[in-house]
């Protein structure tokens, strides 16, 4: 006896309904049977993700949609590739009317936007794909073609809009497109005040955050640059100077707040991510002292003594664990053109980075608000 599902359709079609899907696609002149189709693929996209030919099945075999929707009789896969493109199509538009019928559903301030990119892989070739470039995978996938995705969403996890990129864009790159859609695709939406955009390391450059002032845009970020350096002597001695957030029973977060020549800075020390870095950094030193021992080792014996191969595995190591290796000096001594032994120290730089282990800053033109508001709207982004 074949099975077939129907709750989760139920509950995607309720909110179909109160989003007006169907009539937006009307004014996208879609006609009743690529209405049909575009729920389908949708549905399928949010019940069981996968690709289109996965999702004709699942249409075909495994749902009562068919049942649901008289004219997803005799649907083929082709209809699922061409429905697919003609919302891709469509995108811009429709983006901007669900948004707007989500605000009709869900009132609230638009005050808090946040912004991140991910990207993801093609496991073929994807020669005729003009976005598919290899590029570093957030999937640890970076043999594969990728295309990368910019999405902007509210404090709630609602899209705004989103952008695709080739998969090897810079991250710090797309900022500019996504501040100029906000404030022209978007204008009629946002109101007369911008909200504050929340983004993560990796987007906010020194660039970007001039780019976010020079747009108006209010910002909470923790910028690239390792800012936590410029406050070293308050993160080593004057810990007792912050002030102490419970998050869990047996971790805390200190916040102290600190005036900057644009608004303010948060200096934050957690427990938890300390605890988390300072396991991955012993693990790590771990490693690289083990390969450096295995070098000394085979140049002590004999076993590798021409100086050109031992640099060449010194740098291999180097590749290996940039993290750690910054903080080593690794010399090598050598007698008429043959290596005689590895010795390495390691540099003051490695006890600063003891120090500042689970340390960041967060940058905010904001300074009406308090160490701890500021705190919980940038970590607003790992929430959503």
């Amino acid at each position: 006896m074949q099975s077939q599902s129907l709750g989760p359709e139920l509950v995607a079609n309720t909110t179909w309904d109160r989003l007006g899907f169907e009539n937006i696609l009307k004014l996208c002149r879609f006609s009743p049977r690529q209405i049909a189709l575009a729920k389908a693929v949708i549905f399928g996209r949010l019940i069981e993700p996968s690709s289109d030919l996965a999702t004709w099945r699942w249409i075909a075999n495994r749902s009562v949609l068919t049942e649901l929707e008289p004219e997803l009789a005799n649907v083929n896969k082709n209809d699922i590739y061409e429905i697919a493109e003609l919302l891709l199509l469509h995108k811009e538009y429709l983006e901007k009317a669900l948004f707007a019928n989500e605000q009709v559903l869900f009132p609230a301030q638009k005050t808090l936007f946040l912004y991140d990119l991910t990207n993801t892989y093609f496991e073929g070739q994807c020669l005729q794909n003009e976005l598919a470039a290899r590029g570093r995978s957030k999937e640890k996938h970076s043999d594969c073609p990728l295309v990368t995705l910019a999405l902007v969403v509210d404090y709630r996890g609602f899209p705004v809009l989103s952008k695709i990129y080739d998969g090897n864009q810079s991250e710090p790159g797309t900022l500019e497109e996504i501040l100029t859609s906000l404030k022209s695709d978007s204008v009629g939406l946002l109101g007369q005040i911008l909200p504050t955009v929340v983004m993560d390391r990796g987007i906010a450059t020194a660039k970007n955050i001039a780019l976010l002032q020079s747009s108006g845009f209010p910002f909470v970020v923790v910028e690239r640059a390792p800012k936590e350096q410029d406050y070293l002597p308050i993160f080593e001695s004057e810990k007792a100077s912050f002030e102490r957030l419970e998050t869990t029973p047996d971790q805390a977060i200190y916040l102290r707040k600190e005036p900057s020549e644009i608004g303010s800075r948060v200096l934050v020390i957690s427990e938890g991510r300390k605890a988390k870095e300072d396991a991955m950094d012993a693990l790590k030193e771990q490693r690289f002292l083990e390969d450096l021992e295995r070098l000394a080792n085979s140049v002590d014996k004999k076993n590798l003594t021409v100086i050109r191969k031992v640099y060449e595995r010194i740098g291999r190591i180097k590749e290996r664990y940039p993290s750690i290796a910054k903080h080593y000096d690794i010399d090598l001594e050598s007698s008429n053109d043959k290596a005689i032994r590895v010795f390495w120290s390691k540099k003051e730089s490695r006890a600063l980075r003891e120090v500042l282990t689970g340390c960041y800053v967060i940058e905010t033109i904001h300074q009406e608000l308090s160490a701890s508001e500021i705190w919980r709207l940038y970590t607003m982004l790992n929430r959503v």
